[in-house]
């Protein structure tokens, strides 16, 4: 069990934060990848899966520590390069690979691993042999581990969707038009039987020999996978890094490099979520303790009938048995965060600490009944703690800003009613694609910077000119120049580089104090955001 928040005062944290909030702990992490190094030889050769927990500051303490990324999608690539992982440390992996984002990956010396026979032929019809530097096959070994959370974390069995058995392999690899630089495998995920990662690896072991036997490839790296069990199942009764790597580290070979792909037990104990307790209801059957965050945060364990482990503010865990039961907010009859417990030292208005959800909990937060993201806090090495996110700010409700509103004059269309702002936005220093008003009050503008703007224009009149066309658009009729008054920014990442592609979405919120906050993206980075105070005259 994990002892890091116990330098933490969760009523202090509660007060200064507000609930809910994640609490993250930097220095767990780095010990978990320290710990996973000791198997490898180096932190370059683990690769996080970026899917566990892809919010920048647990990215950003990994890229400091030269970890390597798998993603699955373009959008999670894109991520991964705003972090400021080297495509040459990235590993992209899917049974649905984007083939251009894939070729374009291989070409900048990122590793492409393909799940079937297919993709490897696609890819070989967009890639030149002396292209393709970096080339894995996905094995499927087969394994059902038991423990590993049911058919939907299996992933190493025969009947998934993800990779190939042996005789399959061998096949393709003999046919292959590309050179195959390594094997990947994954097992599946919350496995507490280290003797299936043992098989997995003398699986390998022997198709690498086969392969080397019967084609001309020449493998030299295999990546392991992840799939060991984070503690949120057990309490930390199962197996830990250390124990994995005791296993593992004496069957490597010496003609083989190999990485690890950790997610649950890289990332799942380094981040718990601060609670409060709303309500304790007694309905005769049962006590409720009603709590501010449920399935909109945890829907993992939701899912897997896997309850986190959860603290009192005096650091003791609530019991996992009892008459009593904890639940979260949602108007949902299975939001239960513990459906047995014992609350006897529970009151309304107590933080509780839900352990454990470094892992696929924000990853899969939503916004059931209209809850928003929490924001995160760190902790550092003395004690005390920095918010390192903000919770997600309601202007950016996708109910909201993803709706195409119409005028409400019915023969006066939005998009037609655009189109002089657009040639209005089209500016000497940029080139527009595209403007579209997404809400009553945001706007959503894309653009290309051809030159630096360092050269030619800065952040700062790229926020003045978004937001005074926009201040237009919210009162038509006045001239250009109204209404923008004061404009007050924050700039906390680099300029553009040239010719880069950028993104820009300027969300307005008139207040009656006449203060209208906006938000510009530029990339995929968030670089400014303010408000713009503007005159009623």
């Amino acid at each position: 069990m994990c002892s890091w928040s116990d330098v933490l005062d969760f009523d202090r944290v509660a007060r200064s934060c507000g609930t809910p909030v994640y609490l993250f702990s930097p220095e767990q992490l780095r010990r978990h990848v320290r710990a996973y190094s000791g198997l490898v030889g180096s932190t370059s050769r683990i690769t996080y899966p970026i899917k566990a927990n892809p919010t920048l500051p647990v990215l950003r303490c990994l890229v400091e520590m030269g970890v390597g990324v798998d993603c699955a999608t373009p959008q999670e690539l894109a991520l991964a390069r705003a972090a400021g992982f080297e495509e040459t440390a990235t590993f992209y992996n899917s049974p649905a690979l984007d083939m251009p984002v894939a070729t374009d990956l291989v070409r900048r010396g990122g590793t492409v691993v393909v799940n079937s026979p297919e993709q490897l032929r696609h890819l070989a019809d967009h890639v030149h042999r002396a292209e393709a530097s970096s080339v894995f096959v996905r094995w499927n070994p087969g394994l059902h581990p038991v423990g590993s959370g049911g058919s939907i974390q299996a992933h190493g069995t025969r009947h998934s969707q993800f990779g190939m058995d042996s005789e399959t392999v061998l096949e393709t690899l003999a046919e292959s038009k590309v050179p195959i630089r390594g094997i990947h495998t994954h097992v599946g995920s919350q496995t507490h039987d280290l003797a299936v990662f043992d098989d997995a690896l003398e699986g390998l072991h022997q198709l690498v020999d086969r392969i080397h036997d019967c084609t001309r490839q020449r493998i030299t790296t295999l990546n392991l996978g992840g799939g060991l069990a984070g503690p949120s199942t057990d309490r930390g009764g199962g197996p830990d890094i250390a124990d994995l790597v005791r296993t593992l580290r004496s069957r490597l070979r010496a003609d083989l490099s190999y990485h690890v792909e950790p997610g649950n037990s890289l990332v799942g104990a380094c981040m718990g979520l601060l609670t409060r307790v709303v309500a304790v209801d007694d309905n005769g059957t049962h006590r409720w303790g009603i709590i501010d965050v449920g399935s909109n945060q945890l829907l993992r364990s939701t899912i897997l009938h896997s309850p986190h482990p959860v603290m009192d503010r005096n650091h003791r865990l609530l019991s996992t048995d009892g008459r009593d039961a904890l639940a979260g907010p949602l108007c949902f009859a299975g939001d239960l965060v513990l459906p047995r417990t014992s609350l006897e030292s529970v009151r309304p208005g107590d933080p509780l600490f839900v352990q454990h959800c470094g892992a696929y909990c924000q990853a899969l937060g939503n916004h059931f009944n209209g809850y928003l993201a929490p924001a995160t806090v760190a902790l550092g090495e003395d004690g005390e703690f920095v918010m390192v996110s903000t919770s997600e700010p309601p202007w950016l409700d996708p109910a909201r800003t993803t709706y195409v509103w119409s005028n409400d004059q019915p023969h006066y269309d939005t998009p037609r009613s655009f189109r002089p702002t657009e040639s209005t936005v089209d500016h000497r220093e940029w080139h527009l694609h595209h403007a579209r008003q997404i809400s009553a009050n945001t706007f959503s503008y894309e653009l290309d910077l051809p030159e630096n703007p360092v050269r030619t224009i800065t952040f700062y009149d790229i926020i003045t000119e978004l937001v005074r066309i926009s201040l237009a658009r919210l009162r038509p009729g006045s001239p250009n120049e109204a209404g923008l008054h004061h404009l007050v920014t924050r700039h906390h990442t680099s300029q553009p580089t040239d010719g880069e592609h950028v993104t820009s979405h300027v969300g307005l919120g008139p207040t009656n104090d006449g203060l209208i906050p906006f938000h510009l993206t530029i990339g995929d980075l968030v670089t400014a955001h303010g408000t713009a105070t503007t005159s009623t005259s």
